[in-house]
């Protein structure tokens, strides 16, 4: 079992949609401080094999449990942490800069 080729999330469909529903998780896991960030992914990772589970045992829910479902919300949680990864080293480098440019400033009054 692997990903659908990129043409088919392109539409409006079950896979498209399991994978949307976990990058705003994985996203917010990534902005996490380190810490909590070690026990948020697990958790994460699991988080699907939890939703399948609890939908095979709750009949009355009337959903079906997919393997296929696990693997495209754990590629949108990865989806998620790429982005949010690229968002924090931004922000990284971005205050570092800033605290650059603050020595440079200060250096120069000094001078």
């Amino acid at each position: 079992m692997w990903l659908a080729p990129l043409d088919f999330y392109r539409g409006a469909n079950d896979s498209a949609e399991n994978i949307l529903l976990f990058v705003p998780l994985g996203i917010a896991i990534a902005l996490l401080p380190g810490r909590m960030r070690r026990v948020a992914i697990p958790a994460g990772v699991l988080l699907p094999v939890a939703i399948e589970a609890l939908q095979r045992q709750a009949t009355i829910l009337n959903r079906s449990c997919q393997s296929a479902d696990v693997v495209d919300n754990i590629a949108g949680l990865l989806i998620g942490l790429a982005i949010g990864a690229v968002v924090t080293l931004s922000l990284t480098l971005a205050q570092a800069a800033r605290r650059r440019r603050e020595m440079i400033v200060e250096a120069r009054r000094g001078a």
